[in-house]
């Protein structure tokens, strides 16, 4: 059952400064097991994660803050949370998301086997964190690195760069880091841009429209259960689309049959991506990369089934031999390579 953007973005950064918890009847408290929680409280950021592949899981680079008052945020959203410091017992929680098992916290380091429950399904992560700054915690309005500028901050992050099709500035392989507080970095650069981010809801995805100091612009669409950004962008306000893929750096493409990234090399439908890359990822959801648009698919056997965001609907079968896919559908036939 596919999980809401908002849902595991959520679960996952809950999950991120937890580590390892364990159930605990009540979720409103500020501290677990009638002990303090005083070893967890402040801004911890996400160093490693395993699986890596994890569907929806948090990003390497994603910070939490946990706050004395039993709060906790993350990317702009707010659970609450309990730990206790003997037992070492967390739990946590997002509306119907809940996360449980064990924190443990060595000074600044911090490592965590955790569950995480929602819809009716559990996953499980490790996670290793590194504490950032003081420790005190306080109230759950952050500090002035954590202060929220931006309208939207689901970009917040670092993303390393998959695809850019501007041939006078390649982006491909850099990582672009966006904050909370309005600023952002491109690892080949030494300046920092500021940037305003808004989001708009669209066919049930969340779609981005931003604007950095340096003169870009565009709009992404947050693929991947939040782990992509595929959209496009302007140099400069005078300047046409450019196309461009970010992923988060812990992301790893989904693989198996039909799911992964594909080349399609050629096409008899006339307007057909061709040269461009398709995405088939966990979850019916299927976009071409550099496209705002989302798109569906169902794949049983050999049988795919596309469902655009147009309306229009093809059926056909699908032949993979080895990293090559041929599609029929009707009159239609198309070539994939594997990416």
């Amino acid at each position: 059952m596919k999980q809401s953007i908002k849902l595991f973005s959520a679960l996952a950064f809950i999950v991120m400064s937890a580590f390892t918890f364990v159930a605990c009847g009540d979720d409103d408290g500020p501290s677990g097991g009638g002990g303090s929680n005083s070893n967890i409280l402040g801004s911890w950021t996400l160093t490693e994660v395993t699986p890596a592949n994890s569907q929806g899981g948090p990003g390497v680079g994603t910070v939490m803050t946990f706050y004395a008052n039993g709060k906790f945020t993350s990317n702009g959203d707010e659970g609450t949370f309990t730990y206790d410091n003997d037992s070492k017992a967390f739990s946590a929680r997002i509306g119907t998301v809940t996360i449980s098992g064990t924190v443990n916290i060595s000074g600044s380091s911090a490592n965590a086997a955790v569950t995480v429950t929602a819809g009716g399904q559990s996953r499980s992560y490790t996670y290793t964190m590194e504490k950032n700054g003081s420790s005190s915690g306080g109230d759950d309005s952050g500090d002035d690195d954590d202060e929220v500028n931006v309208n939207s901050t689901k970009m917040v992050g670092t993303w390393e760069v998959m695809m850019n099709d501007d041939p006078d500035y390649p982006l491909v392989g850099q990582s672009i880091t966006f904050k909370k507080n309005g600023t952002c970095t491109i690892s080949n650069s030494n300046e920092t841009f500021t940037y305003t981010c808004d989001e708009e809801l669209k066919d049930g995805y969340t779609r981005l429209r931003f604007t950095i100091s340096n003169g870009a612009s565009g709009k992404l669409v947050l693929v991947s259960e939040g782990n992509v950004l595929n959209g496009e962008y302007k140099k400069s306000s005078n300047s046409d689309y450019l196309k461009i893929v970010a992923k988060k750096s812990s992301y790893t493409y989904p693989t198996g049959g039909i799911k992964g990234r594909w080349k399609m090399t050629q096409c008899s439908m006339e307007g057909a991506p061709v040269g461009r890359v398709m995405v088939f990822g966990n979850n019916g959801e299927m976009y071409t990369e550099g496209d705002p648009h989302i798109d569906a698919y169902s794949y049983s056997g050999n049988t795919l089934t596309l469902r655009l965001s147009g309306g229009e609907q093809f059926i056909g079968t699908v032949s993979i031999n080895g990293n090559t896919a041929t599609l029929n559908a009707g009159s239609m036939t198309a070539t994939l390579q594997k990416q």
